[in-house]
């Protein structure tokens, strides 16, 4: 029989339900959490009252998703807790392997709208939204960028810019810009950190804070006033139709 555990464990257990696991796998994980130390198979299945045949193959589970670490004491196994933030790196991946499947399976699927879209609104979204893009990329991806607000990206995103600069750079991302004689100083910048980076000027181009970015499938419509917002449209049709306007753009900007 399951002992009783304390609100807060209870609690825990309950979220980690949520993010998937089973109910041992929770318990084992948040009592390990909780005892911080390292700590053996009988003394985890007394711990949480569960039969010892329960524990190793949960403890099999947990310690392949990183949320626990075996620790040999001679012949005796023992096991601790990983912190708590590994759940964060699970869920990422598993966003990254939901992206890869839904691209694949898009390959020979003739079912759904033909557009889709996602909005993230607020500091935190869109912070997150982009440092996920970058994460996600793969390499030799291309971007089409319509803007004239890179410095205000650059003031928005501050020393994090630089950060997810070289991620684009490591992937080989290529990106091409088509800004205006304003931006050169930042446009500079920006290439100096990506040789990948190309961009061309157009002479009415005005300052604002606004950039529309073409990339595979999609439109991503960037706006950084207040309060910060991103609207990204999901479509092929779209996706050829914005890339055909830039290209038009690019012929009329200037080296």
């Amino acid at each position: 029989m399951i002992k009783k555990i304390s609100p807060k464990i209870e609690r825990g257990v309950e979220l980690l339900k949520g993010f998937g696991l089973t109910e041992n796998d929770a318990l084992i994980y948040a009592y390990l959490l909780e005892r911080g130390v390292e700590t053996g198979g009988l003394r985890i299945a007394q711990g949480i009252g569960i039969h010892r045949q329960y524990v190793y193959p949960c403890i099999v589970k947990l310690a392949k998703l990183g949320l626990i670490e075996l620790v040999k004491h001679g012949k005796q196994n023992k096991y601790k807790a990983t912190p708590p933030n590994q759940i964060n790196k699970i869920a990422k991946k598993r966003v990254f392997e939901a992206e890869n499947i839904v691209e694949e399976l898009n390959t020979f699927s003739n079912v759904g709208s033909e557009q889709d879209f996602e909005i993230f609104v607020g500091d935190v979204q869109v912070r997150e939204y982009e440092l996920s893009l970058m994460n996600s990329l793969k390499m030799d991806e291309s971007q089409f960028v319509i803007s004239g607000a890179s410095q205000n990206f650059l003031d928005y995103f501050g020393e994090e810019y630089e950060k997810l600069a070289l991620k684009g750079r490591n992937k080989k991302l290529k990106t091409f810009y088509i800004g205006g004689k304003h931006e050169m100083e930042y446009l500079a910048q920006a290439k100096k950190i990506n040789p990948h980076f190309t961009y061309r000027l157009l002479d009415d181009m005005p300052q604002g804070a606004t950039s529309t970015v073409v990339r595979h499938n999609s439109i991503v419509l960037y706006s950084l006033a207040k309060p910060p917002l991103i609207y990204v449209i999901h479509s092929e049709v779209i996706a050829k139709e914005y890339k055909a306007y830039f290209d038009m753009l690019w012929n009329l900007a200037k080296p």
